[in-house]
């Protein structure tokens, strides 16, 4: 639970709104006393979704990224990527023992740091954007 003093607030999650939802409970007690102690309406806040900034990470696009970037060591990396993915001659083999999907993005972000390296410069400009906007809607509501 928050109290936010310029909203005039208290925000709480989706959980603590169920859990408040039970009479008696000890987060139905606490939200009726700060609700009392404040006046503030209660506002359940949305819990920030983390965003996979490589949504488009597939097989397919490591597969088409190794063939075109990974120079001399191609045939070394595909033979290594197939291996994980438990592939023999280019086929999957459902017999054969594979790597999840993480491990095998993990393996494939090591060999080639400048995706990691760009997601993140990406990931920065995406978070100033949003603060420029959050700000800007708060000067909207302010002014």
């Amino acid at each position: 639970m928050f109290i936010n003093y310029e909203m005039a607030t208290i925000e709480i999650t989706k959980a603590e709104a169920k859990e408040a939802g039970v009479f008696n409970s000890d987060m139905y007690n606490n939200l009726a006393k700060a609700k009392a102690e404040t006046g503030y309406k209660v506002v359940v806040k949305e819990s920030k979704k983390r965003t996979d900034t490589m949504k488009g990470l597939t097989y397919a696009y490591m597969t088409v990224y190794i063939e075109k970037k990974a120079g001399e060591r191609k045939e070394e990396l595909m033979a290594e990527f197939n291996e994980l993915r438990g592939c023999i001659d280019g086929k999957r083999n459902p017999l054969a023992e594979k790597a999840s999907y993480g491990e095998v993005r993990a393996w494939f972000l090591e060999q080639f740091t400048e995706i990691t390296e760009f997601n993140e410069k990406l990931a920065a400009k995406r978070a100033i954007l949003r603060e420029e906007r959050e700000m800007k809607k708060l000067e909207a509501l302010f002014a």
